[in-house]
């Protein structure tokens, strides 16, 4: 089996444990400690589509677009990574 089809049996078996599918835009309106989502700008389409549903519904949240990568930036970029995270947990 490729690593697709572990993560889709991955994410089967945490709606499984949960007993169905976890509304996850509903429950992130409650929370209201800063969040940084972190994407890349290649990212696909359904995962820059869910991020960016996320944001638009989190109180108190920030987007970092990493130029040029896709879902794995901490391993592929990860000074970039580090210069978009770093900034937002040393902020006031």
């Amino acid at each position: 089996m490729d690593r697709r089809g572990r993560e889709f049996e991955d994410i089967a078996a945490v709606v499984d444990a949960v007993g169905g599918p976890v509304d996850v835009l509903g429950r992130s309106a409650a929370i209201g400690t800063p969040t940084l989502l972190l994407m890349g700008s290649e990212s696909p389409a359904f995962l820059a589509d869910g991020t960016a549903a996320v944001h638009a519904t989190l109180p108190d949240s920030r987007l970092g677009v990493m130029a040029g990568q896709q879902h794995i930036a901490m391993t592929g970029a990860p000074d970039l990574f580090l210069g978009t995270l770093l900034p937002f947990l040393t902020a006031d």
